[in-house]
């Protein structure tokens, strides 16, 4: 298996990416998005650090991702994580488990749904749940989405009912490159399309329970 890991990162310590994360799992590459202020310095030809804009959290930089490598040579499975995923311990504890399962194959960390009512789901503020970032962008204000509720927003924009017995959380997960072209190229750029503009948007937060939807 040839894996790839995406690591969304703002203003988060990365050092554990090379001496941590990479024995967890033998990637074949690391991709760093950076789209803090503060430089991420990682000295290992397996790691490679490109800047981003700072817009639309991890759901942006996956898209980014997935739609710039998507005529190319994939590999079997690409690993997307955020940045905090280290000094988050339920987030780090959720990461193990992904890679624990993961072969030539996608892998989802299903939740129980926190969301009392799923079908009409909005958020129009959250704050970071990591400190450096909440400092480095304050603002919790969404831009909210221009189809929602998140009922309505999955049936116009993925041709699917949300999966109300079936979400995740945090932005971690493996998906194949099988589940990643089962998807059109187009589809992708305009689910980028929705967070595209601003660091905070409700479309994110969508993502985040949708993204099992988006690959299968």
């Amino acid at each position: 298996m040839n894996l790839t890991i995406v690591v969304s990162r703002y203003e988060e310590n990365t050092d554990w990416i090379a001496s941590e994360l990479t024995p967890l799992c033998s990637p074949r590459r690391i991709v760093v998005y950076n789209k803090g202020a503060s430089p991420c310095n990682l000295d290992s030809d397996l790691i490679q650090v490109i800047p981003l804009p700072n817009v639309g959290r991890e759901a942006h930089t996956y898209l980014h991702h997935i739609i710039s490598t998507y005529d190319g040579a994939e590999d079997d499975v690409t690993l997307c994580i955020p940045g905090s995923c280290r000094e988050l311990p339920y987030k780090w504890e959720c990461l193990k488990k992904v890679i624990a399962e993961i072969g030539c194959r996608s892998v989802f960390p299903y939740m129980t749904c926190k969301d009392a009512d799923l079908e009409n789901f909005t958020i129009n503020s959250h704050p970071s749940s990591h400190r450096g970032n909440a400092r480095a962008n304050p603002d919790i204000a969404l831009k909210p989405s221009p189809v929602r509720p998140y009922g309505r927003w999955c049936r116009e924009v993925l041709g699917r009912n949300p999966d109300a017995d079936r979400v995740i959380y945090w932005g971690i997960f493996a998906v194949s490159r099988r589940d990643i072209r089962a998807r059109s190229l187009a589809t992708y750029e305009t689910l980028k399309s929705f967070v595209d503009q601003r660091p905070n948007h409700e479309a994110a937060h969508y993502l985040e329970r949708a993204w099992p939807i988006v690959f299968t």
